[in-house]
């Protein structure tokens, strides 16, 4: 796969990875437990694909952290 759409692919990733955990904690916190189980599934896909990545490119932890980053502060902003 070329590096620059392995990267978008992982900035949009870590995106969702990051909305899916403030939902996940969000579900855990509420007590729904098939909707928290969901999440974490997700998640858990999206990471592990994630780390077999970047453990063979380490600068893929670029996009990587962007995405994270952007996706936490969408999340938070998001339910205030």
């Amino acid at each position: 796969m070329h590096i620059l759409l392995t990267s978008l692919l992982l900035f949009v990733a870590y995106f969702v990875y990051d909305l899916l955990y403030a939902k996940w904690t969000e579900y855990v916190v509420t007590k729904r437990p098939y909707l928290a189980a969901h999440a974490s599934v997700g998640i858990y896909l999206i990471g592990s694909w994630g780390i077999i990545l970047y453990v063979a490119n380490p600068w893929l932890l670029i996009p990587i952290i962007l995405g994270a980053w952007l996706g936490t502060y969408v999340a938070v902003k998001r339910s205030r």
